[in-house]
């Protein structure tokens, strides 16, 4: 037996709502700026970067740089953590930004800086991490069991 639903009943909260407008949010980032670091830096931490709008998004990377401008090497730590995650396209969108922080900042904060942007920022192109094994002939006893095995499935070759 099948449920008719009546076009009155409300419906289950959508999490992908509407975009907040603007005095939203700016109350939002108000409320946001006036907590305490340890707040801000786990509610970043736990934000879901895939569903952020462009506007949330440039307001969070702002706070990434305010976070590598300060003088708390914790905050410098975090920050850097954080943008080495997150894809290299989206971080790419905010070069200028850290460009000028990596020009303000000292210089062993500017290289860490540069290697995480990657030749966006002067830094060294990633290289992806291959597991190279050596590949040696197989002996006799791996191809006898490579052939009872294909024997066993009868799909063996003469």
């Amino acid at each position: 037996m099948t449920e008719t639903l009546r076009d009155d009943r409300p419906r289950p909260r959508s999490p992908f709502g509407p975009t907040l407008d603007d005095v939203e949010f700016r109350g939002a980032m108000r409320r946001f700026w006036g907590r305490t670091y340890e707040e801000q830096e786990a509610f970043v931490a736990r934000l879901n970067w895939n569903l952020v709008d462009v506007q949330t998004e440039a307001a969070f990377f702002h706070w990434l740089g305010h976070c590598l401008a300060s003088r708390a090497s914790l905050q410098q730590g975090f920050a850097l953590k954080l943008l080495g995650r997150l894809p290299h396209p989206r971080r790419a969108r905010y070069a200028t930004l850290f460009g000028r922080i990596r020009d303000e900042v000292d210089d062993d904060l500017a290289a860490r800086i540069a290697e995480v942007f990657g030749p966006v920022l002067g830094g060294a192109p990633k290289r992806r991490k291959r597991l190279q094994e050596e590949s040696k002939p197989a002996d006799e006893s791996e191809l006898q069991q490579l052939q009872e095995f294909f024997r066993k499935a009868g799909r063996a070759r003469s």
